[in-house]
């Protein structure tokens, strides 16, 4: 029993070592280095992510927005599609327009419907 839960932790933890979500598992990955922040860049065809893997003091979370997709795009060699890009001052994702790729469509899935309560007529 404590066999098995050692051997568990041990896969969670190499798990966590990752360097890409799982819809990027299979892609390609490039260290980059813009305005003195590295990112671990992943990316397929069509989506991206860039890690920041420097350490930085406080930096400016717009700033860091920028730098990834200046790394994003210098990794893949496509355009971040406008308006996909989001994150944090860490990690940001975007979804791509490149090259001989058939243009991307991005349609929000709803995922939860709130119960609203029927109107008295």
């Amino acid at each position: 029993m404590a066999r098995a839960g050692l051997a568990g932790l041990a896969l969670l933890g190499l798990a966590a070592c990752s360097p890409h979500s799982l819809p990027l598992h299979g892609g390609k990955s490039a260290r980059v280095e813009v305005g003195g922040s590295v990112f671990l860049v992943s990316y397929t065809g069509t989506r991206a992510e860039a890690t920041r893997i420097s350490t930085e003091t406080r930096p400016e979370r717009m700033v860091m927005l920028y730098r990834a997709l200046q790394a994003i795009e210098a990794a893949s060699g496509c355009a971040v599609l406008p308006g996909t890009l989001y994150g944090d001052w860490s990690l940001a994702e975007a979804y791509l327009d490149c090259p001989g790729t058939p243009p991307q469509t991005i349609q929000p899935v709803l995922t939860h419907r709130p119960r609203v309560a029927a109107r008295p007529r």
